[in-house]
C-alpha cells in the first residue's frame, strides 16, 4: 500500500472546477476565496480547559475558523475518518502513544 498526500484532495477538488469558477483579482484587490478546514487538526489546536459540553467545543471551533477565514466567501469543513484496515488507520496506530477514543457514527436522514 502507498500513502496519498493531503494535497491530493486539492487536486481532486480542482478537477471539478469550470473556467467560471476561477476568479481574477478585482480592481480593489479583493479576491473571491474559499477556506478549507481540516476539522480534526483544528480540534487538536483548541484549548479544552473550560469546555464542558460538545456545544462549547463546536462554538470554540467555529470561532477559530471564522477568525482565520474572515474574508472567505466559502468555508469547507473536511472530516477524516479512520476505517479499519486502511493505511490511515495503521499509521494512526503506529503514531499513537495512548489508547484512542473511538466514535461510532450513526447514519440518519434529517428533514
Amino acid at each position: 500500500m502507498t500513502k496519498t498526500a493531503k494535497s491530493a484532495l486539492l487536486s481532486e477538488l480542482e478537477k471539478s472546477l469550470s473556467d467560471n469558477d476561477y476568479q481574477t483579482v478585482l480592481a480593489s484587490g479583493n479576491k473571491v476565496t474559499a477556506f478549507l478546514v481540516d476539522v480534526m487538526a483544528n480540534v487538536r489546536k483548541l484549548r479544552m480547559k473550560g469546555l464542558s459540553t460538545f456545544g462549547d467545543l463546536g462554538n470554540s471551533l467555529i470561532c477559530m475558523v471564522r477568525k482565520n477565514a474572515t474574508n472567505a466567501d466559502r468555508i469547507d469543513l473536511v472530516f477524516d475518518s479512520y476505517q479499519a484496515g486502511t493505511i490511515k488507520d495503521s499509521e494512526r496506530e503506529r503514531r499513537c502513544s495512548v489508547q484512542p477514543i473511538e466514535v461510532d457514527v450513526i447514519n440518519s436522514t434529517y428533514h
